[in-house]
């Protein structure tokens, strides 16, 4: 039989207190890195969002703000007057591209032939061969309780 071999005391001591000291030194880093990475990560989207279109440019943002109406609501009826607002023309190009957007509900991204499927879609095929496709987009379902 082996002798037990006794670990000084002071040592084990010692041994406990860095462990729970490293231990909390650990999880105070990890919360500080995960605090900076959602701040920096609800800043960022938003500073290139700004960076990226010039809106003071007419036709630059879509959608287009809200034209403010031109009528005055009074007190009274006959005190308010109802002016037709007038919209301003928003292509400030003379021959604009035509632009199509298709929108369609409870139809699977893969099932068209256009992006791969299986079911036959002539003309959109024929749409996405002559023009230019955008196929990288996301939306949130409304459809869950």
């Amino acid at each position: 039989m082996q002798p037990e071999m006794r670990v000084n005391p002071f040592y084990e001591v010692l041994s406990m207190f860095f462990h729970g000291f490293l231990n909390r030194i650990l999880k105070g880093v990890v919360a500080v890195a995960i605090a900076i990475s959602l701040l920096l990560g609800s800043i960022t989207p938003t500073v290139l969002a700004e960076e990226a279109v010039d809106c003071t440019v007419e036709g630059a943002c879509l959608p287009f703000p809200p034209v403010p109406s031109a009528s005055v609501a009074g007190p009274t009826l006959d005190e308010s007057t109802m002016k037709r607002r007038e919209e301003p023309n928003r292509i400030p190009i003379e021959d604009p591209p035509n632009i199509l957007i298709i929108m369609l509900d409870d139809v699977g991204f893969g099932q068209a032939d256009t992006f791969g499927g299986e079911i036959h879609t002539p003309t959109l095929s024929r749409l996405w061969d002559e023009g230019i496709a955008y196929n990288t987009f996301h939306t949130t379902s409304i459809c869950s309780p």
